[in-house]
């Protein structure tokens, strides 16, 4: 799942569409992935 900085994830209008999660997708995921130092995860409360 991903998550903007404001704990959003829904397009102008307020709506929410599933992407498509390919083989391209997924291989641009773990290449991203790979390259990172570190994860952050948190909750806006």
């Amino acid at each position: 799942m991903q998550v903007s900085l404001d704990g959003y994830i829904e397009g102008p209008n307020g709506e929410f569409d599933w992407p498509a999660f390919d083989e391209e997708m997924q291989t641009f995921a773990v290449d991203q992935a790979a390259d990172m130092g570190g994860f952050l995860f948190g909750r806006k409360v």
